[in-house]
């Protein structure tokens, strides 16, 4: 195992920034603590039970480190209503640091694999614990293959953090399935069902305050309101059959102005494995996402991705394609191509079912 680069660049992704070692005892905040189980918090999923089984999973299932929050200034959300609930601002040092309740978790099942007879009879005993592959990461930590160091401490009263034997419930779908399945399956359900893409957040429902919006009639029949920039583009594609489901000329712009608290988690904390904000608000860019499965799509997405300067990202049946606003003109000539390419394809004629022929001898030719 080798150091894998990190990054100090406030707007690189923060999965890419420098980790450093955890402090010899956890944050008053920590979500490890026991006494923060279940804490009220304004963004609600924090210090839930799925919240902690599905931070837990990552790191026992998959080999994956979990930072303090409170070192994550410019990725987490921090307004003035988490503020009257007491919650500290979290501080930026250039860096993410390890959270020391997450490493006190971790040296647990380190400790009890050391004192099981075997590997596998610590799996049949603590089976929410580390896996061999979470074991093999830690375990090249310790030794100093990989960073940053893997570093126990003697100071944490381990009576005051949780043991994720009591809280993880093994039939739930955050024990079950990692984090980027869970949000490729919402992805899939909000492509497919028109219903669920409604968002109530503020960046959606007052867009129209940042952005001039006209209406469009979709390729999927529905009646939504677009950016004005991007409607003459969205109304060719509609009328080639291609099927849109999001776009905005410059989500950046939206956030900053509607929401500002959300731009760091939205563009720092995406998964990368998913189609998601992070991409195009580091571009500050405009973006459109749409279904890819029929021949309209196919040829479009085709024309689009031998274009410089144009990325696109699939994921199951859409996807993503971010770009500039100097590539509006080449797009919308991209769907009208393909209008015109389906338009001219001859239509093949059906042909009629054959007649069955009642087989018939052939003479034989030559002598008996």
């Amino acid at each position: 195992m080798t150091d894998s680069p990190c990054s100090t660049a406030t707007e690189d992704s923060f999965a890419d920034r420098c980790m450093e070692p955890a402090g010899p005892q956890p944050c008053q905040e920590c979500p490890w603590r026991k006494i923060n189980r279940g804490r009220s918090h304004p963004d609600q999923a924090p210090y839930t039970d799925d919240w902690l089984t599905t931070k837990w999973r990552s790191v026992s299932q998959d080999g994956n480190n979990f930072a303090c929050h409170l070192f994550d200034a410019g990725a987490l959300h921090y307004s003035d209503e988490l503020k009257a609930a007491g919650f500290k601002k979290p501080a930026d040092i250039g860096a993410r640091k390890e959270c020391a309740g997450m490493v006190a978790m971790v040296t647990r099942e380190l400790e009890a694999i050391i004192a099981s007879p075997s590997f596998e009879e610590y799996r049949q005993e603590r089976p929410y614990g580390l896996t061999q592959e979470s074991l093999d990461y830690f375990a090249a930590r310790l030794r100093g293959e990989i960073q940053p160091p893997f570093k126990p401490s003697e100071y944490i009263d381990m009576a005051e953090i949780l043991d994720m034997h009591d809280v993880v419930k093994p039939d739930s779908m955050t024990w079950t399935y990692d984090t980027t399945f869970l949000n490729n399956l919402n992805g899939l359900i909000t492509t497919l069902m028109p219903e669920y893409r409604e968002c109530g957040c503020t960046v959606c429902t007052e867009h129209h305050t940042v952005h001039d919006m006209l209406p469009l009639h979709t390729a999927e029949d529905l009646d939504v309101t677009v950016d004005a920039e991007l409607h003459p583009l969205l109304h060719a594609m509609a009328a080639t059959g291609i099927r849109t489901t999001a776009s905005c000329i410059d989500i950046r712009e939206a956030i900053t102005e509607l929401s500002p608290d959300m731009l760091g988690p939205l563009m720092n904390l995406s998964d990368p494995n998913t189609i998601n904000y992070g991409p195009v608000l580091r571009r500050q860019a405009a973006f459109i996402e749409l279904r890819n499965d029929t021949e309209p799509e196919k040829l479009f997405l085709a024309a689009a991705g031998k274009t410089p300067g144009l990325d696109i990202n699939h994921q199951n049946s859409r996807s993503q394609i971010i770009f500039q606003r100097e590539h509006l003109p080449i797009l919308a000539t991209f769907a009208t191509l393909t209008a015109q390419h389906l338009a001219a394809k001859p239509s093949q004629a059906v042909k009629p079912p054959a007649t069955k022929r009642k087989p018939t001898r052939k003479k034989r030719k030559g002598n008996r």
